[in-house]
C-alpha cells in the first residue's frame, strides 16, 4: 500500500523530513539529504543530486525511493531517523520489522 506526503519541513534538530501518511500509519523520515523549497505550485523536498522531488499532498507507491540518508538536522553523523505512528501513537518499528519478518530482526 503506498501513501501520501501529509508534511515536510526542514531546519528543525529533525533536519528535512517527510511525513507519509499510509491508511491509519504515519511514517516520517528525518535527517534526510537535501531541502524543502516552495514554489507557485505548492511547497515540495528536492535532493538533486539524488534526483528526487516530492510535492507535499503527492501520492507515493509502495517501494518508491523517496530519499537518501543524510546529516541535516541536530546529528552527528548520517542516518536516517524512522519514526512510526499507528492511529496517532508511536510505536518502536524494530516490533513492526519483527512482525514483517518473523523474528528476523535484530535489535
Amino acid at each position: 500500500m503506498g501513501g501520501r506526503v501529509v508534511a515536510l519541513s526542514d531546519h528543525t534538530a529533525c533536519g528535512t523530513m517527510i511525513t507519509i501518511q499510509s491508511g491509519q500509519w504515519t511514517h516520517i523520515y528525518c535527517h534526510l539529504m537535501g531541502s524543502v523549497e516552495e514554489s507557485s505550485q505548492g511547497r515540495y523536498f528536492v535532493d538533486r543530486e539524488g534526483g528526487l522531488v516530492l510535492w507535499l499532498g503527492q501520492d507515493v507507491p509502495a517501494g518508491a525511493r523517496i530519499g537518501r540518508v543524510g546529516m541535516t538536522g541536530r546529528t552527528t553523523g548520517p542516518h536516517l531517523h524512522w519514526g512510526l505512528k499507528y492511529r496517532g501513537e508511536y510505536l518502536d518499528p524494530a516490533l513492526v520489522l519483527i512482525e514483517m519478518y518473523g523474528g528476523q530482526a535484530s535489535s
